[in-house]
């Protein structure tokens, strides 16, 4: 066994076996390890992604609210500033009141004199480009947290894909558990077989055995015959040579002359 590597290709799961295996058995065992391995290392991935995404919107979040707050400041500064300006409008709206008074028959020397006075008009030109750029950074701002929202959502679709994938896997791993029980049953009545077999395997054998035993019983028996055989026909040899030597003698032997006897028994006669 050299390697499970797990891959995840549009909403797919492949499963690529790297080396031999012995049985079954092992394929599923080393499956489960990886598959576990995988899903460790995806777990890491999506805690490491959202702590990246926690990480960013709370950057994200103090800078907006740093330049929510200088927004606010300037914000405040300009409304005094307009407010002094609205005051000053009122001054020279009764300025110029007292001055169209004082241009009147019953007018008094004192508001002509307090006509009389120079102002200066406030230059908020400054201020309103000071409030542009505010609003363009505020505008840059919103423009960077829709962003934000869009990578979250974007890691959001991911996290639901790696888990739609996660399913999938467990699915798979579920299926092969079910194959790895199916393949132990069908491997029991291979055993229950085999062992019958081995017991068929162990009459045969000692019905082997048996009958080398009566052969041999067989070609002892044989044996003797041969040796009994054998002496028979030594025996048979030795009568043959036994009556040769008594046809010799027989045929050796002198017939006696019965002429007298015949003469005799003729005479009796």
């Amino acid at each position: 066994r050299k390697a499970l590597d797990y891959s995840l290709t549009d909403h797919a799961v492949n499963v690529d076996v790297d080396g031999d295996f012995k049985d079954n058995k092992s394929v599923c065992q080393a499956i489960v390890k990886a598959t576990g391995q995988m899903l460790g290392e995806i777990s890491e991935q999506i805690v490491e992604f959202d702590n990246e995404r926690k990480s960013a919107d709370s950057e994200s979040a103090r800078r907006l609210m740093a330049s929510t707050e200088l927004l606010s400041k300037r914000m405040t500064h300009v409304e005094k500033e307009l407010l002094e300006g609205h005051h000053h409008m009122e001054v020279m709206e009764g300025l110029n009141l007292l001055t169209q008074l004082a241009k009147e028959p019953n007018h008094d020397p004192i508001l002509e004199a307090i006509a009389a006075i120079p102002l200066q008009s406030t230059d908020v030109t400054p201020l309103m480009a000071e409030i542009s750029k505010v609003h363009r950074r505020h505008g840059t701002f919103e423009e960077l947290l829709q962003r934000v929202q869009d990578s979250h959502t974007e890691l959001h679709g991911k996290h639901g894909e790696m888990l739609e994938g996660q399913s999938k896997l467990h699915d798979l791993l579920s299926s092969v558990q079910n194959s790895h029980t199916s393949l132990n049953n069908k491997q029991g009545k291979v055993l229950a077989s085999h062992s019958k077999l081995e017991e068929m395997l162990a009459g045969l054998h000692d019905g082997h055995s048996t009958l080398h035993d009566k052969q041999t019983e067989l070609l002892n028996s044989h044996g003797q015959l041969r040796d009994l055989l054998q002496r028979l026909q030594e025996s048979h040899g030795h009568l043959h040579n036994r009556h040769d030597q008594l046809l010799g003698a027989v045929q050796n032997i002198s017939m006696p002359d019965f002429g007298p006897f015949h003469e005799h028994f003729a005479m009796v006669g």
